[in-house]
C-alpha cells in the first residue's frame, strides 16, 4: 500500500478516502484471516506456530493501523 517515505501529502482527497477504504477492508480481512485461523476451527496448530501466527497478525495489524491513521490525518 503506501511506502514510509512516499509523499502523501500529494494525494487528492478522493485519493486519500479510496485508500482509506482499501486499508479498512485489508484490515477486515485480517480478522477474518485471524479468527478463522486462531480461534479454534478445530485444525490443532502447535503454541510455537499459533505464537508466531498471532504475532505476523499483530504486525500487520499495526502497519495497517499506522497507514489509517496517517492518511486520515489528511482529511
Amino acid at each position: 500500500m503506501t511506502s514510509p517515505t512516499e509523499d502523501l501529502a500529494g494525494l487528492s482527497r478522493a485519493e486519500i478516502k479510496q485508500r482509506i477504504a482499501r486499508l479498512e477492508e485489508e484490515l477486515e480481512d485480517l480478522g477474518y484471516e485471524r479468527a478463522l485461523t486462531l480461534g479454534g476451527t478445530g485444525v490443532h496448530i502447535g503454541a510455537g506456530e499459533a505464537q508466531r501466527l498471532r504475532n505476523e497478525f499483530e504486525k500487520d495489524e499495526a502497519r495497517i493501523t499506522g497507514q489509517l491513521a496517517a492518511l486520515r490525518a489528511l482529511l
